[in-house]
């Protein structure tokens, strides 16, 4: 007969480690979100966490997983978030493009950790190179978008270099808007990158 799981305090030993590791996760976003990449060291999550040496190697091998694991949840929020801000849409364009924008804008004006992640060159090749695969999934978010736009007039390699351009061109626009570069109300900027996605829709190199 196998043995219960020991429970103390209300949780499993398997329970009290993933509390832990959330709250690493949740402690070095934190520092992410006011004070940037260079200070989410092993020690400053740790005493942000109130959690000892032992209990970060007890989930992570060294910082970069732990880097790797706070950037990819911001990843799957933001993915989440426009997903949801896309079936809110339902099928009509522009509707898609500007709900979808909108809602990304909206998680980066509202969550610091989530610019930085985005927008912010990192000290790590590990998350440089999750950040490249972020971008890459917002990419084929944005290329999805196009071929609803426009079907029959670009293919898929114009698509997706198109959809690489405009990830481009909305970070500058975002960058811009939030540091106060530009100062324009919300709908007018959601309104502008959206016809700026639409212009590009057709653009064929074929």
């Amino acid at each position: 007969m196998a043995k219960s799981p020991r429970v103390y305090g209300g949780e499993t030993a398997e329970q009290r480690t993933e509390r832990r590791r959330q709250q690493l996760i949740d402690a070095a976003r934190d520092l992410l979100r006011t004070e940037g990449w260079g200070a989410t060291s092993m020690r400053s999550v740790c005493a942000r966490a109130g959690l000892g040496d032992r209990y970060f190697y007890e989930s992570f091998s060294d910082r970069d997983a732990l880097l790797s694991a706070v950037f990819d949840e911001i990843e799957r929020d933001a993915v989440a978030r426009v997903g949801a801000a896309l079936v809110a849409a339902g099928d009509v364009q522009p509707a898609r493009a500007n709900a979808a924008i909108g809602a990304l804008i909206d998680l980066i004006e509202d969550d610091a950790s989530t610019r930085r992640a985005l927008f912010e060159t990192p000290d790590s090749q590990a998350i440089h190179t999750h950040r490249r695969r972020a971008l890459r999934t917002f990419a084929v978010l944005v290329a999805g978008e196009l071929a609803a736009e426009a079907p029959g007039e670009a293919d898929e390699v114009d698509r997706e270099l198109t959809a690489h351009a405009l990830l481009g061109a909305f970070q500058e626009l975002l960058t811009a808007t939030t540091e106060g570069e530009v100062d324009v109300p919300r709908e007018r900027l959601i309104a502008h990158a959206a016809a700026i996605t639409g212009a590009v829709a057709r653009i064929s190199s074929r």
